[in-house]
């Protein structure tokens, strides 16, 4: 995980239909309403998604593999309805008035969306949860690392291919078990593509580490060096965890 560098420019979808239809929201909840026909293919729109693709260089805010055509538009504050443990009771509804919020949006995996954060979103202090329009958000403490707001590589560190809590952060903690981000943590048939593609970028890396001790010419260290630099840019995969694996190494 990585922190994600959003553009400034709320893209326009959000700012005129999104802002409406908050508006109507705030309205009807006034008025005693408490559910909410929220339009996918207005937080989902091509332009909306398509910004959030290009400003997270196509990966998943959370696991960070690269996703396809079935990535799905998180709601890092839950819209319909918001969970603070796995035994807790869901409060409805949601984080109503922030489904078009550009600044919670993100796209992430199916598996990271649908199997593991669905909704939830625990607090350091449960009763300062915002539960309307008219409470201060800055009063929540939340307890997942938040992909923009936070470093999160302050929070997580990496031994090889395994993620782990810097300091036994508890940000860190909630983030790696909720999102089930550790090998450990995820169910046997959950575990397939993230596990395996972290094994294989993890060879990788110790492939190019070999050819770097054991480079027969100045040309082929050149290479390894020059592919490990490229690989640890915010573009690639697992940028957080080549990082992690790099320095470990003293390799710049």
């Amino acid at each position: 995980m990585i922190r994600v560098v959003k553009r400034a420019s709320v893209p326009e979808k959000l700012a005129t239909a999104g802002v409406d239809a908050t508006q109507r929201f705030c309205q009807e909840h006034d008025s005693g309403k408490r559910e909410f026909a929220f339009d996918k293919n207005l937080y989902g729109h091509k332009t909306v998604k398509d910004a959030m693709v290009e400003d997270q260089f196509g990966k998943c805010c959370f696991c960070e593999r690269k996703v396809g055509s079935d990535s799905d538009v998180e709601h890092f504050r839950p819209k319909s309805s918001v969970c603070q443990e796995s035994h807790a009771d869901r409060l409805t509804p949601g984080y109503y008035w922030l489904v078009y919020d550009w600044d919670n949006l993100f796209v992430c995996c199916r598996q990271c969306n649908q199997w593991f954060k669905r909704d939830f979103f625990p607090l350091r202090d449960a009763t300062q949860r915002a539960r309307s329009h008219h409470d201060n958000l800055a009063l929540e403490s939340p307890l997942l690392i938040h992909p923009t707001q936070d470093d999160a590589e302050a929070f997580i560190g990496w031994r090889d291919d395994v993620p782990y809590p810097i300091n036994n952060s508890e940000q860190a903690r909630h983030t790696l078990e909720i999102l089930q981000l550790r090998k450990e943590d995820r169910p046997p048939q959950h575990h397939g593509d993230l596990q395996a593609t972290r094994r294989d970028h993890l060879q990788l890396l110790q492939s190019l580490c070999d050819i770097l001790q054991l480079a027969p010419t100045v040309e082929v260290e050149f290479q390894a060096r020059d592919l490990l630099a490229r690989m640890q840019s915010n573009q690639e995969v697992f940028a957080a965890m080549t990082r992690a694996f790099c320095a470990a190494r003293g390799i710049a």
